[in-house]
């Protein structure tokens, strides 16, 4: 690259040293590049936006504050609008003033109602095209929604000038204001501009204000204007890229634009455009792109990377590694991201959903708060609160819990809650002190927690007199300035590469540029701020439309390309995205720049993942030495359920993973009642019912009066369960009703039993075998109900999932997963038998989803278990242990798939 924009720009104005000028840039970034040129004596340099706002005497206010003033008037006239409701579309009000202003449109024509409008004669070419909008509202026939929008049309009317009126009074401004303003002194005369000479250097598009502004410094031989365009754009009428100048020429009454060139037809360039699957290996692209470069000695300072969508910039940072560092990232890091904010985004989410009739935290937001990284010096304690919270179930935790003795501090000071914007500022201010001491690996932390104290202060300035106002509304403040406040990432080092966003670019030129995201709807960026005033009477009154945007960003684009002599260009090819596609940018360069110019050399690559077709793994292993020890451990401690060894016949895997690896899952608070507390609440609720009757016989006339105590029986279950805050039973009512219901559907069937005996309920029994090679193998099972009735003893198993084997053949049969349901009858009947020698026993099973078919006994039969039976079951058990234990099976995945959605355990094997 010979020269560049800036480069040529300071050569010209040496010329002119006698001269004092004044450069006038786009952005603050090309005026630091500019600046960089001289050793000494630079000409005075600045921005668009403050050369305006200085000319117009008014000081701009932030929109924290244009949003409250606008709020105090507003409010004047709706007075039951609340600040909550306003503060969203307010905001969008003030921008659309601001472009009224901006582009000089007249407010009496923008806001003139329909009526109005109408009783106009000769029309200027504006109203004409704002009549588009209003013929489609019948003056005489308007729908409710129509009506409303004239109303607030006429109120924001009253607003603006009001606006407007308060704001100069106080020699105050929102930046349109300012440029009205300014524009209005500077024709009139009552600015007195110090410069011989103001370049207005590297512009696109200009606002009317600023248009009229250029205009009249022109006429008075005071300013001029270097372009920075293309000859392939610019004379091209269909190019977008070079809309925007040749429509500013032609209102400043320039005919041959200055600082033309003819890079893109004449020079030669390489231009290298790659697809990439996935916005994540953009990342790897980037570091072979930079390496070519390192090994041609090309990556210095004349390199850049452009980032059209700047929400990937804390991405990139955080997976780029170390290769990060060789870039001044000029763009800053976001404050958003320091760690303090998440946690007051953390904080504030608490608030919202804070309970003051309960006084009381929702846990999962408890629970981010705990676990939040600046909190781990004290996760020993937190890990304390969140076990006792899943525990206790406690869906809401009150806040007394964190103002228990020996509560860490900190803890009681952020789960304190503040009533009003002050005491929340306060809040937010002691806190900022307590981890502004704490050390933090965070690239200037401590930078960023006097960043963030500034803007908490400064809200607070700002709002303590609108004491009608809560504290959420200062959490927007909050979050707003610090969504645009950015934390200096390195050093100016203009040494470097660069690494910036698209209009940060501008008038910038690198001898290679690389650019992440070449999509539609990335560059160009698609659609536009939100308006209330409609398209018509935008674009009759020459304010920016969103159609106009794509112009914009064209020519942010072949700019940066037009000097450049190496362009790396990648784009995502996920197609699995709805709407991912290349950006038109890069079919213009292949099949209108590229066939014109010899010279480029144009290469276009697809990269590929090297990604095997995705199977579930095929898990299987062998039994070894530490399975049988684990087993022999488990057989000599707890034993093994009915239901332990049912897992291992569904699937083996499952069974060693808890019960030899003991991976157990995490528990968590149940918001809803889920499948497991369902059944323990219906076996609450029946033992409950039962256990007044304990060793009693059970009649017509007891039954009937303890079903009268049902919901008094439920209630008590569920406080018994931790299940009874109302916010839980709100939840999960439905299900709630579906138990009480099921409970009363077997009261009704118990009923056509009575009268029998209850003789256990819910009770654990114990059996130990002696088996060949194993030794003593201990069992444990918990029966649900016994009951007796002329001598036969019921051992009652509810089945509150699905059930509907009932089935056992106890002279062939070991467990499988076709008869667990019958075998685990058969279990619970031969340990009871075991400790209860000679007793009738009948094994039943209800099946709460199958109640009208009553209580179902092992293969429909309805006289008792005989020895002989028990006997062969006994054996059939040893058996079953025997495989468990056997090396001649080893431990496999399930083949029913079916099943793996109910697993704890299915991320580990991919299932």
């Amino acid at each position: 690259m010979q020269t560049t924009f800036l480069k040529t720009l300071a050569q010209q104005l040496s010329d002119s040293e006698n001269q004092k000028t004044l450069v006038v840039f786009p952005s603050k970034r090309a005026g630091e590049y500019f600046r960089n040129l001289y050793a000494e004596n630079p000409p005075e340099i600045t921005t668009i936006e403050e050369f305006i706002t200085h000319a117009s005497g008014l000081k701009v206010l932030e929109n924290r504050e244009l949003i409250v003033v606008l709020y105090r008037i507003y409010k004047s006239f709706r007075a039951d609008e609340s600040f909550e409701d306003f503060y969203g579309w307010g905001n969008m009000l003030l921008r659309d003033y601001d472009e009224i202003d901006r582009y000089l449109a007249n407010p009496k024509r923008i806001f003139a109602n329909l009526s109005s409008i109408k009783q106009m004669e000769n029309l200027p070419e504006e109203d004409e095209e704002a009549l588009k909008f209003w013929s489609t509202i019948d003056a005489e026939h308007q729908s409710p929604m129509q009506q409303r929008f004239l109303e607030l049309w006429e109120l924001f009317e009253k607003c603006y000038y009001l606006l407007n009126k308060k704001l100069l009074a106080e020699g105050k401004a929102y930046t349109g204001m300012a440029y009205r303003a300014a524009t209005e002194k500077l024709i009139g005369g009552e600015v007195n501009l110090e410069f011989d000479k103001i370049i207005f250097a590297g512009f696109n598009a200009f606002s009317k204000a600023e248009e009229t502004i250029i205009k009249h410094l022109i006429k008075q031989g005071k300013a001029e204007i270097y372009w920075d365009t293309d000859r392939f754009y610019l004379e091209n009428k269909e190019m977008e890229a070079g809309y925007f100048i040749r429509r500013a020429a032609k209102n400043l009454g320039i005919t041959k634009p200055n600082f033309v060139i003819d890079e893109l037809l004449n020079s030669p360039k390489k231009i290298e455009i790659t697809g990439i699957p996935l916005v994540t290996n953009q990342v790897e692209w980037l570091k072979n792109v930079m390496a070519k470069l390192k090994l041609e000695n090309r990556l210095d300072a004349n390199t850049v990377v452009v980032l059209p969508d700047e929400s990937l910039l804390p991405w990139l940072m955080a997976t780029m590694g170390e290769d990060i560092q060789q870039f001044n990232i000029t763009a800053g890091y976001p404050l958003a991201l320091h760690p303090f904010h998440s946690l007051a985004e953390y904080m504030a989410e608490a608030r919202v959903n804070f309970k003051p009739d309960l006084q009381s935290y929702y846990y999962k937001d408890v629970m981010a708060i705990l676990r939040h990284p600046l909190l781990d010096f004290n996760a020993s304690e937190n890990e304390k609160m969140i076990a006792s919270i899943i525990k206790n179930n406690w869906s809401y935790i009150n806040k007394k819990f964190f103002a228990e003795e020996g509560t860490n501090p900190i803890l009681k000071l952020i789960f304190g809650v503040p009533n009003s914007i002050d005491e929340t500022a306060k809040w937010l201010l002691m806190l900022l002190d307590f981890f502004g001491k704490q050390n933090s690996t965070f690239a200037n932390y401590h930078l960023g927690i006097e960043m963030l104290r500034e803007i908490i202060e400064s809200n607070r300035i700002l709002l303590k007199e609108n004491t009608d106002l809560n504290p959420a509304i200062f959490h927007r403040f909050y979050k707003q300035a610090v969504s645009l406040a950015r934390l200096p990432v390195h050093d100016e080092d203009l040494s470097k590469p660069q690494l910036m966003g698209t209009l940060e670019s501008r008038c910038l030129d690198f001898e290679n540029v690389i650019i992440l995201g070449m999509n539609e709807g990335s560059f160009p960026a698609s659609g536009g701020g939100h308006s209330y005033l409609p398209f018509d009477i935008r674009k009759g009154y020459g304010m920016p439309t969103f159609d106009e945007q794509d112009n914009l960003s064209a020519y942010y684009f072949y700019r940066l390309i037009q000097r450049a002599e190496r362009v790396y260009l990648g784009y995502n090819t996920d197609t699995s995205q709805p709407g991912v596609e290349a950006s038109r940018y890069i079919r213009q360069i292949e099949y209108l720049l590229a066939p014109k110019n010899p010279k480029i050399e144009f290469i276009t690559t697809q990269q590929t993942l090297n990604v095997a077709p995705f199977s579930p793994l095929n898990i299987q292993f062998e039994k070894d030495e530490n399975y049988t020890s684990a087993l022999i451990r488990q057989a000599s401690d707890k034993g093994f359920s009915p239901s332990g060894l049912s897992t291992y016949f569904t699937c083996s895997l499952q069974f060693y993973l808890r019960y030899v690896a003991k991976l157990y899952p995490v528990d968590e608070v149940e918001e809803s009642l889920e499948a497991n507390t369902f059944g323990t609440l219906f076996h609450e609720v029946m033992e409950r019912f039962y256990t007044p009757f304990v060793g009693k016989q059970i009649t017509k006339e007891t039954m009937a009066a303890r079903r009268k105590q049902l919901q008094e029986i439920m209630d008590e279950s569920l406080v018994s369960l931790k299940m009874a805050k109302e916010e839980y039973r709100n939840q999960n009512s439905l299900l709630l009703e579906t138990i009480k219901i099921l409970a009363d559907k077997t009261l009704e069937l118990d009923a056509q039993y009575v009268p029998f005996k209850i003789i256990d309920l819910e009770k654990k029994h114990y059996h130990s075998l002696k088996m060949p090679n194993l030794g003593s193998i201990n069992f444990n099972g918990t029966i649900d109900r016994v009951d007796e009735k002329g001598g036969i003893f019921r051992v009652i198993d509810y089945k509150t999932g699905k059930a509907g084997k009932y089935l056992f053949n106890w002279e062939t049969d070991t467990l499988n997963p076709d008869n667990k349901e019958a075998f685990q009858a058969m279990f619970y009947t031969w340990i009871y038998e075991k400790q209860n020698a000679g007793a009738s026993l009948k094994p039943n099973i209800l099946p709460l989803k199958d109640l009208y078919n009553g209580y179902q006994t092992i293969n429909k039969k309805e006289e008792a278990i005989t020895a002989i039976e028990l006997l062969n079951f006994e054996k059939k058990l040893q058996e079953t242990i025997a495989i468990v234990f056997s090396k001649d099976h080893p431990i496999t995945q399930t083949e029913d798939t079916a099943i793996c959605g109910y697993c704890d355990y299915k991320n580990l094997c991919l299932r």
